[in-house]
């Protein structure tokens, strides 16, 4: 998203100019002179970066109203980077609560907590043992009496900040 269309767009709604998205097309409303042919002109040349800035900011309302509905801060989704939120431009709202959760997720681990869905203990074969969903541990071989991965979500939190670590035994697996 260009900075330059978010400005352009926040000094045009001072001004009293409107603009949307009507699908392609960049829909204006304006009050009668307002519109010069100059402005005319800068409107149709920063049509493309518009109309992005204007789907990004639709899609992080969409979001940070998910979130609200699955019981997520919307601060995460007001952090999130331009670039991820492109890339959820044509996901389904099903998809989209599952991101929200993920994110989440992440959100907690990045602050050394264990979402409450993880309560399986694991062994990643990167960060050592582990707590994972119950239907992620399920699926995993055995070794040694725990399951075994070769990567887990706490992997990229690992490099910087010390992980909850789930109590076993290295006899039993428990």
């Amino acid at each position: 998203m260009s900075a330059t269309a978010e400005t352009m767009i926040r000094d045009l709604s001072a001004r009293g100019v409107r603009l949307s998205r009507n699908g392609e097309n960049l829909r204006i409303v304006a009050p009668r002179g307002t519109l010069t042919p100059e402005l005319r002109q800068t409107l149709t040349e920063a049509k493309p970066a518009i109309l992005a800035a204007l789907t990004t900011g639709e899609l992080r309302a969409k979001l940070e109203s998910l979130a609200f509905a699955e019981g997520v801060g919307t601060v995460i989704v007001r952090e999130l980077p331009t670039a991820g939120l492109e890339a959820c431009a044509e996901l389904s709202d099903d998809v989209l609560r599952a991101y929200v959760r993920a994110l989440r997720d992440s959100d907690l681990r990045e602050r050394g907590s264990v979402p409450s869905h993880e309560t399986a203990a694991i062994r990643c074969m990167h960060c050592g043992p582990v707590y994972a969903a119950p239907e992620v541990a399920r699926v995993l071989p055995v070794v040694r009496n725990l399951p075994t991965a070769a990567g887990c979500p706490w992997c990229h939190v690992r490099a910087r900040h010390n992980i909850p670590r789930p109590r076993i035994s290295i006899g039993t697996g428990r």
